[in-house]
């Protein structure tokens, strides 16, 4: 050890030895401050721990939460991962995912046969989604052109077993005006040409009509439904010289022989845009459309009253105004004298006005006047289909991925419903099994724009 570092040990030692007294009064001042500063900083180190652990603890559990969304998600869309139900457990209230059907579809047709199961025609089963312009840039790019693809299959499902199984006979169209059970049981498929879904044989088979003549060969029509038993009336229209004429033909559903073809010159003030038909009873339709008058830069729905033996327009009646970004509602008979109008909106309404609510009403046949406007419960409530029976007094409203609301028959008011909403899927397809359970099938995946080939059973 040199000398040097001889004399710093000492002088240590010295000052070790020195009694607590012989220190100056700063020195000890010094000494306490130091030792609260060891101890706050201690203090904080363990504070910064034990929030830190919390903060870990806190995120940990935020994770889970987040996981378990995510879970909830995944629940819906994937598939695989999915719980089916049993036709028994199908049998309690609720919402029960029952599996796949053979194909993806969208825009398909169903309706029950006589034996209980429900016959599933046609549709689209998938979306092209095109950039038509992928060159440019700014506004302009990205523009996307969807087309969806026609799919011309049938399949059966069976309730008794939740089964779907597919047919060997396929029809000859993806989408029908209408589809109607015949006298005898057979489904009659209506589009422009008329074909039949034989039920004994399970096959599908075109129609061809006798004492056809070029007007009626040219004939397309938008709507069919039967009259009574023996006839099946078929209407379209065309537009000549701003002045429509409304075609209508009545055929046999016997022979299929034409009975008669008609002509009715509707005088309407201005020029119709569409029309819209609604069988009211076996004689007579109500005939809608949306009228636009560039006199008064507005839109009016009109409707009138056609006699289809009287080939004789009984009433006519100006509904309401109508806004540029709305549609022609939908028309539904909910009584023998009541229609339900439930307006929808277009393509791109929610650039036209985003925050606006829809308008239902309620029009009187035999009063010929609008009865009643619906106060409506949620303001972008979108009617897809016919009205679902529920009891004497109530209809069910589907809005294509969920039923929340139901429209009581007694005060014409939208009331809440305890339903089921299928997340991230819409305009799916819907229809009553029994008197209380509905098959809900297709749609399509908002997320990422594909067709769905899910089904659920709900009963309530």
């Amino acid at each position: 050890m040199t000398d040097e570092n001889k004399n710093i040990e000492n002088k240590q030692e010295e000052n070790q030895n020195k009694p607590e007294g012989n220190k100056k009064w700063w020195t000890k001042s010094l000494n306490l401050k130091q030792n609260y500063t060891r101890k706050l900083v201690l203090l904080i180190f363990i504070v910064s721990i034990f929030t830190c652990g919390c903060k870990i603890q806190t995120n940990a559990i935020s994770n889970v939460e987040q996981n378990k969304k995510k879970s909830e998600i995944i629940e819906h869309t994937n598939i695989e991962e999915m719980k089916i139900s049993t036709p028994e457990e199908c049998k309690e209230k609720g919402l029960h995912y029952i599996g796949k059907m053979n194909v993806p579809r969208i825009f398909h047709k169903t309706i029950k046969l006589k034996d209980g199961n429900i016959l599933i025609i046609g549709g689209n089963n998938k979306l092209k989604v095109e950039n038509t312009k992928p060159h440019l840039k700014g506004p302009f790019a990205n523009h996307y052109n969807y087309e969806y693809i026609k799919n011309k299959t049938a399949e059966i499902f069976n309730p008794t077993n939740n089964s779907f199984t597919e047919l060997f006979s396929m029809p000859s169209q993806s989408n029908y005006y209408n589809i109607i059970t015949l006298k005898d049981g057979n489904i009659l498929l209506c589009s422009k040409k008329l074909e039949i879904y034989d039920i004994k044989e399970q096959n599908f088979r075109i129609i061809n009509k006798k004492n056809l003549n070029d007007k009626i060969t040219s004939f397309n029509p938008r709507f069919c439904e039967k009259i009574g038993n023996e006839y099946l009336l078929e209407c379209n229209h065309s537009n000549k010289n701003e002045l429509i004429k409304n075609k209508c033909v009545v055929t046999n559903l016997i022979d299929y022989s034409v009975k008669y073809y008609k002509e009715i010159d509707f005088k309407f003030p201005e020029k119709p845009l569409i029309l819209g038909y609604l069988k009211i009873n076996e004689n007579e339709l109500f005939i809608y459309t949306e009228i636009f008058s560039p006199r008064n830069k507005s839109t009016k729905l009109n409707g009138l009253i056609y006699d289809i033996s009287k080939n004789k327009i009984l009433k006519t009646a100006e509904l309401i105004n109508f806004d540029s970004c709305e549609e022609v509602p939908i028309a539904t008979l909910i009584e023998k004298n009541k229609i339900l109008f439930a307006i929808k909106p277009k393509f791109g309404y929610k650039l036209c006005r985003p925050h606006a609510p829809f308008q239902w009403f309620i029009y009187d046949i035999d009063t010929n006047q609008t009865a009643k406007n619906i106060d409506m419960l949620y303001p972008h409530s979108v009617l897809v289909g016919e009205p679902i029976k529920y009891d004497n007094s109530n209809f069910l409203i589907f809005e294509g991925n969920k039923i929340r609301q139901m429209l009581d028959l007694k005060t014409y008011e939208l009331k809440k419903f305890d339903g089921f909403e299928i997340k991230n899927l819409e305009n799916m397809n819907i229809i009553q099994i029994n008197h209380n359970q509905l098959l809900i099938t297709g749609g399509i995946q908002k997320t990422n724009n594909t067709i769905n080939d899910m089904a659920w059973i709900y009963t309530f």
